[in-house]
């Protein structure tokens, strides 16, 4: 008799074991306390949504219904394969960038042909070094045209922003009245810009203009837009010609 008590209390200490290790979770009416466990042979997290902080560890603080479903926040700083990081993330490798039509100040994103980054009014692309500037515009009556055109000496990229058709000049210093920058090319990745100029007249009920640059081995590069009656295209590439070679004029 006293054998069989004994095997009974431990199969329900067993049981009671089994219970505890393998239940998913543990509801306790009143304050609610969630239990997560991993399976034996399970390797795999599963999680809807999750906050890791000393602030957020508190419910009472932070509700769950504020983190949004399939969202992760973290309190502190996040390292990608690096176990002490200074900074809210720090990777150690290449990070992949992707294209974005947000608008949050800050935002970078990749467009598939150039870095740009979001300063709140507009998408600008990134690139170091000082930028060959040009910039022209054209008042006719009551209406105004004009573009900018830079370029970025680390990889000769050229991009353009246009003053879309406006009905005052006193337009032309508000950002939100132009186009944001477009890219238009390399003139020749062999060589450096130098120098860039830029022209816009109206003539026949068209505009017409020309964008050159001058190269670090003395080769011209002109692009020209093509006869135009509607400002709202000068930064459509595809109202331009391509790239065309004028030579050296030094030779």
């Amino acid at each position: 008799m006293a054998k069989r008590i004994k095997l009974l209390r431990n199969l329900s200490l067993i049981v009671l074991a089994l219970i505890i290790t393998l239940a998913p979770a543990v509801s306790v009416i009143g304050e609610e306390v969630t239990l997560t466990t991993i399976m034996p042979g399970q390797d795999t997290l599963r999680v809807k949504r999750g906050a890791v902080g000393t602030s957020y560890k508190d419910s009472t603080n932070y509700l769950d219904a504020d983190i949004g479903d399939d969202n992760l926040i973290i309190e502190g700083n996040v390292g990608i394969g690096e176990p002490s990081p200074t900074e809210k993330l720090e990777v150690n490798g290449g990070i992949k960038v992707g294209n974005t039509s947000g608008t949050s100040a800050g935002t970078i994103r990749w467009t598939g042909t150039d870095f740009e980054g979001y300063d709140g009014s507009s998408w600008a692309p990134l690139g170091g070094g000082a930028l060959p500037l040009s910039a022209v515009a054209l008042c006719l009556g009551s209406y105004g045209w004009g573009f900018m055109v830079a370029t970025r000496p680390s990889d000769g990229r050229v991009y353009l922003r246009a003053l879309e058709t406006e009905g005052t000049p006193a337009y032309f210093n508000t950002p939100s009245h132009w186009t944001g920058w477009t890219y238009f090319g390399i003139p020749n990745s062999s060589s450096t810009i130098v120098s860039i100029d830029a022209t816009i007249t109206f003539a026949l009920s068209y505009l017409w203009g020309y964008i050159i640059v001058r190269m670090a081995d003395g080769k011209v590069y002109q692009r020209a837009l093509i006869q135009e009656g509607d400002g709202q295209y000068i930064n459509d590439p595809s109202h331009w010609t391509g790239w065309i070679d004028f030579g050296n004029p030094g030779t």
